[in-house]
């Protein structure tokens, strides 16, 4: 699962500021994303928010969903979206 988020100017909010996340993954040959609003914690940076939507998108082979997966990784690259920060372990 690749997590990324988004941290930008939002005129119809009342803060005027968004931060917002967007979780995708492969399983199978189906594509799976998660959404919803980033909540910035305390010494921890941003993380996703408790209340998020999901979405599947059921692939008939393994190449179809690959290439899916990789077209909404370079959509939401190119909607201003950042790739979250490997975590050490």
């Amino acid at each position: 699962m690749r997590t990324f988020f988004y941290s930008g100017l939002e005129p119809k909010n009342k803060r005027g500021v968004t931060t917002r996340f967007w979780r995708i993954a492969l399983k199978g040959f189906t594509v799976r994303a998660e959404w919803g609003a980033a909540a910035l914690s305390a010494g921890k940076g941003l993380r996703p928010g408790a209340v998020s939507r999901d979405k599947e998108w059921p692939h008939t082979s393994l190449a179809l969903a690959r290439a899916d997966l990789n077209a909404r990784i370079q959509e939401k690259l190119s909607k201003g979206y950042k790739p979250a920060p490997r975590r050490s372990r």
